[in-house]
């Protein structure tokens, strides 16, 4: 109402869930036991007080209040790698991100993102500038960039040649696209009631990659060598 816009600046949410009001042990001991049995989507709301979830969401484990983090300093010695997706399309762009390891409890950081649809030297321009005097480990790719399809660059060479004449040589990941989705979702595992904390954290400017995780759906189909993938209709590319 236009009582409520007037005053919008004098209240502040505070978060909080079902195990900060001791009442509801006192009241009604095995309540939490009821909620726990809940599908996924429902036990996540209404125990973990995370609204951001629906029915058919890849990625439940995903709360931005775990996930999402202020920018820090890297120490130089933590391993980074990149992530290059390519695309040359506004509903497909290509999509790079840099990550980084703590050697000690080996969590891993999310620390900057890179979209574009250009051309091949484009991409590798901005990527090279954005890593600047970074020691990046590695450059994992789609195989596909060693193909000579689609290149769309000013040469006949592949992307992974035209990157790697820039000193930034390629390295063809698995592309076992289950398997990686299964990695993601034990990287943003996470349970509170037991202090387990997530392995895998995004700086908040990454706004690209923070969109898209919580979105991505499970695939419509009934066939079982799929049934835990995710569907690659929407935008995927950053995850």
């Amino acid at each position: 109402t236009a009582e409520e816009l007037t005053f919008k600046d004098k209240y502040k949410y505070v978060f909080s869930n079902i195990y900060d009001n001791p009442s509801i042990y006192e009241n009604d001991p095995e309540y939490i036991l009821k909620l726990q049995a809940q599908p996924e989507h429902i036990r996540k709301a209404w125990l973990d007080g995370d609204w951001n979830v629906f029915w058919g969401q890849y990625f439940t484990e995903w709360n931005a209040n775990v996930h999402v983090i202020k920018p820090f300093d890297i120490p130089k010695d933590w391993t980074r790698i990149c992530g290059i997706d390519m695309g040359f399309t506004k509903e497909h762009p290509t999509v790079c991100l840099w990550l980084a390891q703590n050697p000690v409890n080996f969590k891993v950081y999310v620390y900057r993102e890179y979209t574009s649809y250009s051309s091949i030297e484009t991409y590798i321009r901005d990527i090279k500038d954005l890593s600047g005097d970074e020691e990046i480990q590695g450059y994992f790719c789609d195989p596909s960039m060693y193909g000579n399809g689609n290149r769309r660059s000013e040469s006949d060479q592949s992307a992974a040649m035209l990157f790697m004449g820039e000193g930034m040589p390629l390295i063809a990941a698995s592309n076992d696209r289950v398997t990686g989705w299964t990695l993601i979702k034990q990287w943003l595992d996470h349970e509170a009631h037991i202090n387990k904390e997530p392995l895998m954290y995004i700086f908040e400017d990454c706004q690209v990659l923070i969109t898209t995780l919580p979105s991505l759906q499970y695939v419509a189909t009934t066939d079982n060598k799929r049934k835990m993938d995710l569907d690659t209709k929407g935008a995927d590319d950053a995850a």
